[in-house]
């Protein structure tokens, strides 16, 4: 249900853009869309980066965690 209400949003947003691009010369119409496509490849930097990053920060936790393991076993050989 909330996916179907998501894409009728989507859908109606998509045509008020159109309507609205549709009231525009050429020229300020091909300006708009030089600025969308900009914007989307933005998006995608930063989409992009936040992943790696995530996946960065996520492979550090895990060295931390596998290092905290090992000082845990080689303690436990020392005091044995």
């Amino acid at each position: 249900m909330k996916t179907e209400f998501l894409e009728k949003m989507i859908e109606a947003k998509k045509m008020e853009r159109d309507a609205i691009l549709s009231l525009l010369d050429f020229e300020q119409r091909e300006h708009i869309q030089v600025i969308e496509n900009e914007l989307l490849a933005m998006l995608k930097d930063i989409v992009l980066k936040s992943c790696i990053f995530q996946t960065e920060s996520e492979n550090k936790q895990s060295d931390c965690e596998d290092n905290k393991k090992e000082d845990k076993i080689e303690n436990q050989g020392k005091t044995s």
